[in-house]
């Protein structure tokens, strides 16, 4: 088995617009995502909540927990984005109209040396994009949201 990479994909009954917009703004990704966040443009500015990123913006993501993410949004397309993501690893989202809907694909290709490391990072990261690839689906096809807002809560699948 290698950890340098995984694929993950959903199918979501809506078009691909809804799904572009649900990955490039931070207003809608705060609705199935992440807690509070902003893109932060090349003049140190941050984007409005409903404004769409673009490649070279700095992103900053808050849990439920606290905990934060920083990155970097690296190309934006009409098919996709990709961004960097924790500790040496890359992020490819990518979307495209289905018959009746949209596929969702995500790739996460890792450059991490420490083989210890590397596989914590293979094995939490993909759960954790698991869930919110449903919380995704749940989201624009229900308009629910499935993740536990409370932080104190631990050892669950919820992330």
């Amino acid at each position: 088995m290698t950890f340098e990479t995984y694929d993950l994909s959903v199918f979501i009954s809506c078009n691909k617009d809804d799904v572009a917009a649900a990955w490039r703004s931070s207003g809608t990704q705060e609705q199935w995502f992440i807690s509070q966040g902003n893109y932060i443009d090349e003049h140190s500015q941050p984007r409005p909540p409903h404004a769409d990123c673009e490649a070279g913006d700095n992103y900053w993501w808050e849990w439920f927990d606290r905990s934060v993410e920083t990155g970097i949004v690296t190309k934006v397309y009409e098919g996709g984005i990709e961004f960097t993501y924790g500790m040496g690893a890359h992020v490819i989202v990518s979307w495209e109209n289905v018959h009746d809907g949209t596929l969702v694909k995500l790739s996460q290709v890792h450059d991490i040396e420490d083989l210890e490391v590397l596989k914590r990072t293979y094995f939490s990261t993909a759960q954790n994009w698991a869930f919110y690839l449903t919380n995704l689906k749940a989201f624009l096809e229900h308009g629910i949201d499935l993740r536990d807002q409370t932080p104190t809560r631990n050892d669950h699948v919820n992330v």
